[in-house]
């Protein structure tokens, strides 16, 4: 039964493989279909997926009147080779999320974050006035510091107060860490 529902789907989705055989010319329709975007795929030495990235030029033309933040972050893919998509995100006026660029890479790890922040440094170059959020995975500043050496890197608030939760388990009092962390000075706390 189980093997047999993998099957049907296969024949109507297609297989993974099949997948992976065809995104080139799956980027090639893309670029043809949003001029000035930035579509780029890696391979290894082999032939084999590494990196993909995607940057409409339509984002890449909202981000220029944005406040310059962009915050990081890599979620797993569900799937048969379990990759992870990097999404680089911003902020718009009326406070929704606004993409900046996407990433698929085969694992989470510095050679990936550096790959997306080269993309990423020809599309919106380094500038005192950016900032980089992220959690703490330390690849993101490992390869941040490389093509983003005037940009500032801070961390999530929300990030870090679920690392408070998790690791101290004071969850009752991060009404405190809150406060602190949104206060301009002292004496507003």
């Amino acid at each position: 039964m189980y093997e047999g529902s993998h099957i049907a789907k296969a024949m109507v989705r297609g297989t993974p493989e099949h997948e992976y055989a065809i995104l080139d010319a799956y980027r090639y329709a893309l670029r043809k279909a949003n001029e000035g975007s930035k579509m780029e795929l890696k391979l290894d030495n082999c032939g084999k997926f590494q990196y993909f990235l995607i940057a409409y030029e339509s984002w890449s033309q909202g981000f220029l009147f944005m406040r310059k933040v962009i915050a990081v972050d890599g979620t797993f893919l569900i799937g048969k080779y379990r990759e992870v998509l990097l999404s680089a995100v911003a902020q718009d006026s009326e406070n929704h999320i606004f993409g900046v660029a996407f990433c698929v890479v085969d694992k989470e790890c510095d050679a990936a974050y550096e790959y997306c922040f080269e993309q990423l440094s020809s599309i919106h170059p380094d500038s005192v006035e950016l900032c980089i959020i992220s959690d703490r995975h330390i690849s993101i500043p490992n390869g941040n510091s490389n093509f983003y050496p005037k940009a500032h890197h801070k961390f999530c608030m929300r990030h870090l107060a679920e690392n408070i939760r998790k690791i101290f388990y004071c969850g009752d009092l991060l009404h405190h860490y809150y406060s602190a962390a949104k206060a301009y000075r002292i004496d507003e706390l």
